[in-house]
This record gives C-alpha cells, sequence and structure tokens, in this order.
C-alpha cells in the first residue's frame, strides 16, 4: 500500500490509522519471508541428506 492510498483511506475513515503500520511493514515483512523461505528450503535439504545417509547405513549393513 503506498502513502497515497494510506491517506485516502484514513481520511474516509480514521479509524483505520493503525494500517500506517503496513505502509512501514511491508519491506520487512518481504526480508521476513524470505529468509522464512531459505530456512525451509534448507531444513528440506537436511532432511533429504538426512534420508540418503540413513538409506545408504542400512545398505552398508545388509
Amino acid at each position: 500500500m503506498t502513502l497515497e492510498a494510506y491517506q485516502i483511506i484514513v481520511r474516509e475513515h480514521p479509524q483505520l490509522r493503525f494500517l500506517r503500520l503496513c505502509v512501514d511493514m511491508w519491506p520487512i515483512l518481504g526480508l521476513i519471508a524470505a529468509k522464512w523461505t531459505q530456512m525451509t528450503n534448507h531444513h528440506r535439504r537436511n532432511i533429504r541428506i538426512g534420508q540418503q545417509a540413513i538409506a545408504n547405513h542400512t545398505r552398508e549393513e545388509a
């Protein structure tokens, strides 16, 4: 949401002043979402590596 959109909304609905946080926070929320995706991908990769290690160990025992 742009600052201009925020000003229009607040002019018509003063009770929605809390939306200012949305204007200020959107870049930070984007960074958090990107970091979450990065962490999730890292977690998935670790699970795959762990599953492969278990499979290799099981084959070695047989």
